[in-house]
């Protein structure tokens, strides 16, 4: 369904909204106009850098977890490569991300300086309505006390938020992926699973005590947590390796489909799954210890997990060039439609605010009301965006349209769509629609980033009003 527009009538003597004859824009207009646009600007270059550090990363996992999944080859190198990617780009001090969230607090920071705080949180005329915004509008640190820079690093943390809930609609298995490499925490946002845990535990030999059957819902990962194994006094260089496959009657004979390592001292779980069909598993424990607690070969426990309900996997499942190709096709036209409907909307956003704030501050008449570029054609330029990128996914040609669409909706050998809002989706088209946006609806890409812009801009809605678009044509701009 498309959506309809309601376009007011508004004042077109020129070609953009311009000074008056004659006047001339005080300090303090010039100053809320500049904060105003940096906030846009600079939200939206942080928000792209985080999205793409953040899919590149995942991209670079999900490759080696389908080399094992897939292949049934060893994925080792590359998944330590690609840990020690994701590692310096994601959470290495004054690089990458880490660099590009300093940035923004920065640069805004001094953008918004010469307004001060009190004109940047202020909700009456001439003010930006950051005390608008969630968490951050009534924080002690932000509008309800004077450190700028606190109320920007809390803007800072709402945009991660919607990007990672983003990231997660467009590729479900990065939370699981980033778990298991150490960097989840940082990434909360992101959409899991429900977790079923199972605790290892350990006799007086050193040895595992048996897990037996594992059973558990087909909608969970499953989770092991290693913490109550120890060692002596030496804490540092024992080692839990969960395989999981299909195939095999023990642990020398199991083809592994996926496989989790876990280091002492085993702070976080390593998670597998979720399964469409039973498994089987071994849990092996190494740690030679101040005292040798277990023997060289180490400890191991075989045995299943019971999956309900018992899917049905693909017959002949796509190969992982397909799967892969097709993760980068929704990655890439989510890309797309991010970067497109914020641009679309602090476009109209900021060329109202403009002007708006000069008539707010240096009085009525200051500027001359002038929307129609670009606010009157935004709603139609949006839905034939999402409608051509969903038409990119659902190409012919397209990988995802070669993959069988149960394989594309596991998570073992997979992308994972059964995870989230989306997971009801029946077929192709209607995932694609629903993970980019469907037009009027609140879902997918398409409402992340009204949201997003949204936050950057706490008075888009009013400005959506002032240029004569019905709001409701954008229903997730806060």
């Amino acid at each position: 369904m498309s959506r309809t527009l309601l376009f007011l009538s508004v004042v077109a003597f020129a070609c953009a909204a311009v000074p008056s004859e004659g006047a001339a824009l005080s300090a303090q207009a010039k100053a809320a106009q500049l904060c105003r646009a940096k906030l846009s600007a600079k939200g939206k270059a942080y928000a792209k850098a985080r999205r793409n550090l953040l899919l590149s990363c995942t991209t670079r996992l999900l490759n080696c977890a389908l080399m094992e999944e897939l292949d049934h080859a060893n994925a080792k190198s590359c998944r330590d490569t690609a840990t020690a990617s994701c590692i310096a780009r994601l959470n290495t001090p004054g690089k990458g991300l880490l660099r590009a969230q300093q940035k923004f607090v920065e640069q805004v920071t001094a953008a918004c300086t010469p307004v001060g705080i009190a004109n940047v949180c202020s909700t009456a005329p001439g003010g930006l309505h950051l005390a608008d915004l969630p968490f951050c509008g009534s924080d002690a640190s932000g509008c309800g006390g004077s450190d700028l820079q606190s109320l920007m690093s809390c803007l800072r943390n709402l945009i991660d938020s919607f990007v990672d809930q983003e990231v997660g609609t467009v590729a479900p298995r990065a939370g699981i992926l980033l778990d298991n490499i150490g960097l989840g925490a940082q990434f909360s946002a992101l959409p899991r699973p429900a977790s079923q845990t199972v605790f290892l535990t350990q006799d007086g030999n050193g040895n595992l005590n048996s897990v037996g059957t594992i059973a558990i819902s087909a909608s969970d990962r499953l989770a092991i947590d290693a913490s109550a194994l120890s060692c002596g006094s030496n804490a540092n260089n024992g080692k839990v390796e969960i395989r999981v496959g299909q195939t095999g009657t023990n642990c020398d004979d199991l083809v592994a489909e996926q496989t989790v390592t876990l280091q002492e001292s085993y702070l976080t779980p390593g998670y597998v799954g979720p399964f469409d069909v039973d498994m089987k598993y071994c849990i092996t424990w190494k740690d030679p210890g101040g005292g040798g607690c277990t023997s060289g070969a180490g400890s191991s426990v075989f045995g299943t997990i019971d999956v309900t309900p018992d899917g049905t996997p693909p017959g002949t499942p796509a190969t992982r060039a397909t799967v892969v190709g097709c993760h980068k096709k929704f990655q890439g036209q989510g890309k797309t439609v991010a970067a497109f409907v914020a641009n679309k909307l602090h476009a109209c956003g900021d060329k109202v605010a403009k002007c708006e704030l000069a008539n707010e501050i240096d009085g009525s008449g200051t500027c001359t009301p002038s929307y129609t570029r670009p606010c009157s054609t935004i709603v139609t330029v949006v839905d034939n965006k999402l409608t051509n990128s969903t038409g990119k996914i659902v190409a012919p040609t397209s990988k995802c349209t070669i993959a069988p669409f149960v394989q594309l909706k596991s998570f073992v050998g997979g992308l994972g769509f059964k995870l989230g809002s989306c997971g009801s989706s029946f077929d192709l088209n209607s995932l694609s629609t629903c993970v980019l946006g469907q037009a009027g609806m609140d879902l997918g890409v398409d409402c992340f980033e009204q949201n997003l812009s949204g936050r950057r801009d706490p008075r888009l809605k009013q400005s959506l009003i002032a240029a004569g678009v019905d709001p409701a044509q954008f229903s997730c701009v806060p």
